[in-house]
Formats: C-alpha cells, structure tokens, sequence
C-alpha cells in the first residue's frame, strides 16, 4: 500500500505530527504550503477573516500527487472550530482524486469539537473521509488554561511529547491508519 502523508502547518505542530506519522507508516511526506502567509503580527486577524469567508489561498502544487497513492492522510490545523484556509485549498485541488483520504486535525481545544471542520471537508472531497482523527493540543496546559485562547495557540509540540503524553495517541492513531489502508 501507497501511502502519502501531506501536511499544512503553521505552527510546526503539524509538521511533527506528519513527520512522525510518515516515518512510522512508511509514508511518503509533502507538505502543502500556502502563498498567504499566516504568520507574524498579521496572522492572527488574517486567519479569523479567512477563516469566517472561507476563504481558499493559492497553495504551490505538490510534488507528489494524491492520485498516485492508495491512501493520503491528510494533516491540518483547525482555526476556531472551522477547516484553516490552506487545508480548505488542499481538499478542495486534491481531495476528490485522492483515491482514500484520512484527515487529521492536530488542534489547540478539546478533540471532538470540529464537526463543522469535518462537515465542509466532506463536501469538498465529495464523500466522508475513510476516519476523522483529532490529537489535541491543550492537554500540555495546566486545566485553567485550556480555554484561554492566547496560550492554547502558543502550545508547541516537541518530538518528546510524542514519546511521552502523546505515545498512547499517537500509537491509536497509527493504528487506525494501518486498519484503514487495508479496507475499502
């Protein structure tokens, strides 16, 4: 089985994440990259307007194609509970041809919060992805803090959170992954 693992990361979370699920499955990585650049002082505003006018920016092509692989599992932020801009770009260029796709939202709240992010990446690939997975970001902050906006959006994932918070997650995650690939 093919397997492709793309990724837009704005923080580098998602970046992580990708990166250790395509070493773990074998996977080729490519990572979708946005011509509108979300970060620095203007980042944050530019991502709310893009955010509520689903807005969908030029992403440069892929040097690999979702077309040629059996699976593309397909990692992404969540910007306040909706699809980010990039990845509305990626599933909608890529998306219907992907033979399977998998989303993953590695995401600042609490992990079942995103249906609205599902729901519009289902009608942009024309059916219901083969999972929806979630690993959310917040669980490294002390309780208080997990609905403060500010410091959930400043969580950055190390490669030792993957080993040690995230191991059991992580491992679901793979898991589930490799079950998928084997199923129609």
């Amino acid at each position: 089985m093919k397997i492709l693992v793309a990724y837009f990361s704005r923080s580098g979370n998602n970046r992580l994440v990708a990166e250790e699920l395509a070493s773990r499955l074998g996977a080729d990585l490519e990572e979708v990259v946005s011509r509108t650049r979300y970060g620095g002082i203007f980042g944050t505003p530019k991502i709310v307007l893009h955010t509520g006018k689903k807005f969908a920016p030029e992403i440069k092509p892929l040097g690999k194609n979702p077309v040629d692989y059996d699976l593309t599992v397909f990692c992404a932020p969540v910007w306040a509970g909706n699809l980010s801009a990039p990845a509305r770009s990626f599933l909608g260029r890529y998306g219907k041809d992907a033979k399977k796709i998998i989303l993953l939202w590695v995401c600042g709240g609490a992990e079942n919060h995103n249906p609205e992010a599902y729901k519009e990446a289902a009608e942009l690939i024309g059916r219901k992805p083969a999972a929806e997975l979630e690993l959310a970001t917040n669980i490294l902050l002390p309780e208080i803090d997990r609905k403060n906006n500010r410091k959930v959006m400043g969580v950055r994932l190390k490669k030792s959170h993957l080993e040690t918070e995230y191991k059991n997650k992580m491992d679901e995650i793979v898991k589930t992954i490799k079950s998928k690939a084997g199923s129609k």
